[in-house]
């Protein structure tokens, strides 16, 4: 799988924000996560805008709201935005795999020449892929948290610990009707599906060495060998470590999104003051309400009444922002 095959995990999330990056307007005011320029300085008079809504996961969007009908417990709270947190690092690890592909070459050339490799590339390269299987079965922990907290005691036998027996029992028409209908089909499908692949490699590499990985010269992916995860006779061999990598982050990806998007639908329409961005080492606020059709013009400006009596603070964003002038 290339680079840009790679860094699609995160870019594929959503349509909107496909559609958000590729307008340069909408990019200056994007955060710097989501930006793909390269990163500058900030100069003092630009606003440097964090409410994009239309960027947003709906992991990040429930962080953001979240209130009636759920609780707004610490657990919860730490749930919905680790969601987004693990993603964010999913990316940069990556990234960093990207960064240490090349030098898998260096070992065959070694291997070529000598007779011999050290694969230090190898190892480097294995460590941090295995790292992203990893953050991958993170991504499943936190909604089986996030859901014991939106939802027991209403629901009973969601478990707290086991992510398996949670996906296992909605499999199993375990839960009646007080369970989320619209969660059963993606839920249950990844179990039935990817969900056992994801954790027998998280199990095994949690506890044991460290995979190899080499350049196949005849196809040019990357082949995968770990001693310990195949069966006794044999050991686990991935001929695409790169193509299956994608497939089971495409499959998390898209089971965190449905999730989180439900959750969203169920919040109810309650104001809740939010960051627009900093200007002149002061912080701008509005309030806003969930909605699905959340864009940069929605909600009200919460910081009209201060900086509209200091000139030199005046927001720059105010004449293009529907926030301002209701």
């Amino acid at each position: 799988m290339t680079s840009l095959e790679f860094e699609s995990l995160h870019e594929r999330r959503s349509v909107t924000l496909k559609e958000a990056t590729s307008n340069r307007a909408v990019r200056e005011l994007m955060p710097a996560e989501h930006n793909p320029r390269p990163r500058e300085p900030v100069p003092a008079d630009r606003f440097l805008t964090m409410f994009v809504p239309e960027a947003w996961s709906p992991a990040r969007r429930f962080s953001f709201f979240l209130g009636p009908p759920f609780p707004e417990t610490r657990r919860l709270v730490q749930a919905a935005r680790a969601a987004e947190n693990r993603r964010q690092k999913f990316c940069v690890l990556a990234d960093l795999a990207n960064h240490l592909r090349p030098g898998l070459s260096k070992d065959n050339e070694e291997l070529e020449s000598t007779g011999f490799t050290s694969a230090t590339n190898s190892k480097r390269y294995a460590a941090v892929v295995e790292t992203l299987f990893l953050e991958l079965y993170s991504s499943l922990d936190v909604i089986r948290t996030t859901l014991y907290e939106a939802y027991h005691p209403r629901i009973r036998g969601l478990p707290r610990d086991s992510t398996e027996r949670l996906l296992r029992r909605v499999s199993e028409g375990y839960y009646g009707p007080e369970f989320p209908e619209p969660l059963l089909h993606p839920l249950s499908s990844a179990f039935r599906t990817w969900y056992a692949e994801l954790r027998r490699v998280r199990v095994e590499i949690s506890h044991g060495d460290i995979g190899r990985c080499h350049i196949d010269p005849s196809s040019g992916r990357v082949v995968y060998m770990h001693t310990n995860l195949g069966p006794p006779e044999r050991s686990l061999v991935i001929d695409d470590l790169e193509a299956k990598v994608e497939e089971l982050a495409v499959g998390v990806r898209d089971l965190v999104d449905s999730v989180f998007s439900f959750l969203c639908s169920e919040l109810q329409s309650v104001e809740v003051q939010l960051p627009c961005g900093f200007f002149r080492g002061r912080l701008y606020e509005r309030l806003v309400a969930y909605s699905d059709q959340l864009d940069f013009n929605s909600g009200v400006c919460y910081s009209r009444w201060w900086f509209e009596i200091e000139p030199e603070h005046l927001c720059p964003m105010r004449k293009r922002c529907g926030a301002y002038s209701r």
